[in-house]
């Protein structure tokens, strides 16, 4: 080979080997930095999401109470008007 025989291209091509060799470990790095950066947004984005739907199960939880209470209230009118309603046949079938 032309580099063993010639210090002068064993030394470039040792230099360019480093060099390559600098810019791998540079780029690996970079790309764990990137890896680590989305996974921390990642677990950030996931926590929030739990923190909503939490939220959104406990405001559910409540309107789900409202209605039920309502349906409740409901039904109590509607059984006083079907005994109002029953007195009012019973005053028209007398008179």
């Amino acid at each position: 080979m032309v580099a063993n025989d010639n210090k002068y291209m064993t030394s470039a091509v040792e230099s360019v080997y480093l060099t390559n060799e600098d810019r791998n470990a540079i780029k690996i790095a970079r790309e764990r930095e990137d890896y680590l950066r989305h996974e921390a947004y990642q677990k950030r984005q996931i926590k929030t999401l739990k923190s909503d739907i939490r939220k959104l199960k406990n405001d559910m939880i409540a309107k789900d109470t409202a209605i039920a209470e309502k349906d409740t209230a409901i039904a109590e009118k509607d059984s006083i008007i079907a005994k109002l309603q029953a007195e009012l046949d019973s005053l028209k079938n007398k008179s």
